[in-house]
This record gives structure tokens, C-alpha cells and sequence, in this order.
């Protein structure tokens, strides 16, 4: 990371370049290592801002970091009670998801049953009807 310049550097550096300084004797004369291009980039970001003053813009960017923020905390706390909902939503899911296979599994265990009594009943009427068949013999 490149080194710092205090905000009184920078302004000094803006004003003597707004008044038609040197850029390069600009640089030198205040140990501004990356140069004129450091300079010209400050100009322009200051333009950006909206502002003849390197204070307000600090000031905005604090403001505009502040609120951002604020804004993705406010986002997060309403992310987070979404998730918990949909996590409420999901357990109650599952366990309508389980009950949903135990009714199952005793559905299919009824019909089993239900089939052996049918042949264990057809068996015994067979048997009767052959004891019956028997006594009338």
C-alpha cells in the first residue's frame, strides 16, 4: 500500500495546481512520492465529490460509509429473520415429512396383515367346508 498525505498536503498540493503550478515542482517541493499523477488523481476525485473543499468530501465519504452501513445492517437484520422463518418453515417440513413415512410404512404393514387374514381366513373356511363335507359324507 502506497504511503499517506495528510489532508493539509493535499490541499496545499490542489491549491498551487489550481493556480497553475507546476505539477512535477508541485510533487517535489512537498515529497509526494507517487508524483503528478498522485495529484491529478486527487483533483479529479475531488471533482467527484461535488466539492471545492477536501474536508467535505472526507465528510461525505464518511457519511456515505456510515450509511451504507447502517443500510447492511438493516439488510443483514432482515436477511436474518427470513433465514429463521424459513428455518421454522423447513422443521415443520420434515416433520410432516417423517409422519408422511411412518402413515406410510403402517399402511403398507396393514395391507400385509390384511392379505395373510384374507388367506388365513379363505384357509379356515376351507378347512370348515371339508370337515362339513365330511360330516355329511
Amino acid at each position: 500500500m502506497g504511503k499517506r498525505y495528510s489532508v493539509n498536503v493535499k490541499k496545499m498540493a490542489l491549491q498551487r495546481f489550481k493556480k497553475g503550478e507546476n505539477v512535477r515542482k508541485i510533487a517535489n517541493e512537498l515529497n509526494i512520492v507517487s508524483g503528478s499523477q498522485l495529484i491529478y488523481i486527487w483533483e479529479k476525485n475531488e471533482k467527484f465529490c461535488y466539492s471545492k473543499s477536501i474536508d467535505k468530501c472526507k465528510a461525505m465519504n464518511e457519511m456515505s460509509k456510515k450509511i451504507t452501513k447502517e443500510y447492511m445492517t438493516t439488510e443483514l437484520k432482515t436477511n436474518l429473520k427470513e433465514i429463521k422463518e424459513l428455518k421454522k418453515k423447513n422443521a415443520l417440513l420434515q416433520k410432516q415429512h417423517e409422519n408422511d413415512l411412518i402413515e406410510k410404512l403402517l399402511i403398507q404393514g396393514e395391507i400385509e396383515v390384511l392379505k395373510k387374514s384374507l388367506l388365513s381366513c379363505a384357509a379356515t373356511m376351507i378347512i370348515n367346508l371339508m370337515r362339513m363335507v365330511r360330516m355329511i359324507n
